[in-house]
């Protein structure tokens, strides 16, 4: 890339962003992994200190960073 850096947030984040079922979930603050048996159903989030949980689609992925 011409000699400049590039890591997630120049490869990896253009392309999520461009999904429709992509959501970028900012100054949130992660509390735990909801799971069923081992898989993840979705995540236990603070924001602006009230809790709430993101659920996931079957099959769906998460990011945490």
């Amino acid at each position: 890339m011409n000699g400049v850096r590039g890591g997630p947030v120049r490869t990896y984040l253009p392309l999520a962003q461009a999904l429709d079922n992509f959501t970028l979930e900012l100054h949130t603050r992660v509390i735990r992994a909801v799971r069923t048996n081992s898989t993840i159903t979705g995540v236990e989030v603070e924001v602006n200190g009230a809790r709430e949980t993101i659920n996931l689609n079957p099959g769906g992925k998460v990011i945490l960073a």
